[in-house]
């Protein structure tokens, strides 16, 4: 329970300090570079939210909350090698889901082909 009330914490707090940025001088170019921004974004949250609650946890505060692994840790009440060891297969388990959302093809060997488009 500490867990998720710290987590939800931490979610909250983001939501409130988020900041609005002004949009008065786009132009095309820059609509389209934030539309694509956008589009990665949500992909990205979309495959990260496919995870396993564990797995979902630690990419969550290391990656979007920029935690290091010692207080991830503590936050979830585990060791900081399992940290690193729930990183590692989540990034395994990510990479083939993104890999799909921005046509690149990945191998059983782990090379990938195709370009990011």
């Amino acid at each position: 329970m500490t867990t998720n009330v710290c987590l939800q914490a931490i979610r909250d707090g983001a939501r409130r300090n988020a900041r609005v940025e002004e949009f008065d001088d786009f132009e095309d170019d820059d609509m389209f570079d934030l539309q694509n921004r956008v589009a990665v974004s949500l992909d990205v949250r979309a495959a990260v939210d496919a995870l396993a609650k564990p797995f979902r946890d630690v990419v969550v505060l290391c990656f979007f909350y920029d935690m290091d692994h010692e207080n991830i840790a503590s936050i979830l009440g585990i060791s900081p090698v399992t940290v690193r060891t729930r990183l590692h297969k989540a990034k395994k388990r990510l990479e083939p889901l993104l890999a799909e959302s921005f046509g690149v093809s990945v191998r059983a060997t782990g090379v990938r082909t195709g370009e990011v488009g």
